[in-house]
């Protein structure tokens, strides 16, 4: 349901990281994710029903869930920094933000959402976190202290994916409803791109210059916009 490729340590002085340490995160319909290398080995397996039982967060101290007991998982992503934390959603209305290297501990878990979480992103200096849901709500949280500090409702279906320029102030969006919202953070304003024919799966800004955004959807297109006025 979600991959996403670990960035390099800060700074890389330019060398090229070996197959041993490219690393990417997948998260699955069976609600575990689990980080690999290029090479195939999986080296963790991370479990938010578990980690949650272990710490007491609902009532019981199992050492474990089951299959049963998990719920879909939605998108993840990396931290922007180095690629030491990362977050993901999930179908029981929450997010969570994890260690890479600590698998069996939840750095938060957090509600807010009232339908199943789908997609995440992280705000360029890595402050914020952007997540969309399946009722059409993207919500912005400042991970210093965990709480959502703007909601925006205006999808009329399903929020699929969410992008952050590079340039930090303009946030794009795109669901089931056919179109892209491009945000302005600073003004709180919108602008809607009626972009394709059927519903939108992913959207992504180039990472430069933050010029342009790519949209590909169930139209059978994938399509370039300008950002440049």
């Amino acid at each position: 349901t979600g991959l996403d490729i670990q960035p390099a340590p800060a700074p890389s002085g330019g060398v090229l990281r070996s197959s041993e340490e490219i690393k990417f995160l997948s998260a699955s319909a069976d609600g575990l994710l689990k980080l690999w290398n290029l090479n195939g080995k999986e080296l963790h397996c991370y479990d938010a029903q578990a980690a949650q039982h272990r710490h007491g967060k609902r009532g019981s101290s199992g050492a474990g869930s089951s299959s049963s007991s998990r719920h879909r998982l939605g998108k993840c992503a990396f931290h922007p920094m180095g690629g030491e934390f990362f977050a993901s959603t999930s179908y029981d209305r929450s997010w969570c933000l994890w260690d890479v290297e600590k698998p069996e501990t939840l750095l938060l878990r957090q509600d807010g959402h009232s339908t199943a979480v789908h997609c995440c992103a992280f705000h360029p200096d890595g402050s914020l976190l952007a997540t969309g849901d399946l009722g059409g709500i993207v919500r912005l949280w400042d991970l210093r202290s965990g709480r959502a500090i703007l909601g925006f409702d205006s999808h009329a279906k399903a929020v699929l994916d969410v992008s952050f320029n590079c340039n930090g102030y303009i946030m794009a969006t795109c669901s089931m409803d056919n179109t892209v919202k491009i945000w302005d953070l600073r003004k709180l304003g919108e602008y809607t791109i009626p972009a394709h024919d059927n519903l939108i799966s992913a959207i992504q800004f180039e990472p430069q210059k933050g010029e342009w955004l790519a949209s590909v959807a169930y139209d059978k297109t994938v399509r370039i916009w300008s950002m440049k006025q």
